[in-house]
């Protein structure tokens, strides 16, 4: 089993924050996270994920849906599981997602994008490729 991280993994990054979230105003919040729904709906794929293969992804539940659509849309096979998000979108909250996924679902080798996430996941046993 494989499993990939999904932005900067399997499709482009999603858009950055202007400034921090806690000095954005109410209207530039809002703003952002209609970048972030967009993003979710139409990024570019960057690579076809091998089957069969988990998602693990710090895209919070919310976006389920336009998660699942974006995947219908872009590629191949489906993966077994998408593992999203239930706690604050953070470092820490992430690593535990996926070591927790890779975990359950047996993954023998985890494509990830972010340098940090990937040195906790290979600290925790789990072969990755940084991508």
């Amino acid at each position: 089993m494989r499993g990939y991280d999904l932005d900067g993994t399997l499709c482009v990054p999603g858009p950055k924050r202007e400034k921090s979230f806690f000095k954005q105003t109410g209207i530039e919040r809002r703003a952002h996270e209609a970048k972030v729904v967009n993003h979710y709906k139409t990024a570019k794929k960057i690579r076809e994920p091998e089957a069969p293969y988990i998602i693990a992804t710090g895209r919070k539940e919310k976006y389920r849906e336009e998660t699942i659509e974006w995947l219908k849309s872009n590629v191949t096979v489906q993966p077994i599981a998408v593992v999203m998000l239930t706690k604050g979108r953070n470092a820490d909250n992430m690593i535990e997602l996926k070591i927790d996924a890779c975990l359950k679902h047996d993954v023998a080798v985890y494509y990830e994008d972010d340098l940090k996430i990937a040195r906790a996941l290979a600290d925790a046993g789990i072969n990755v490729i940084k991508v």
